[in-house]
């Protein structure tokens, strides 16, 4: 698609993210994500490579 450049932006919102869950699951208590946000700090995701995939067909018995 040519945007190039969101590779930090996502890691940070991505870093800040887990903080709000780790805090959250702990205390119970919901933070503003936003406060946690520290752009440039979080190391960078490392991309995972994607699986095969298989097309399947399958029936579904409870649509109509």
């Amino acid at each position: 698609m040519g945007l190039t450049g969101f590779d930090r932006w996502a890691c940070d919102w991505w870093h800040a993210d887990w903080a709000f869950l780790e805090h959250y699951y702990r205390t119970g208590e919901k933070l503003d994500v936003r406060t946690l946000l520290r752009p440039g700090e979080g190391e960078l995701l490392l991309p995972l490579p994607v699986p095969p995939f298989s097309p399947q067909r399958w029936v579904s018995r409870w649509s109509f």
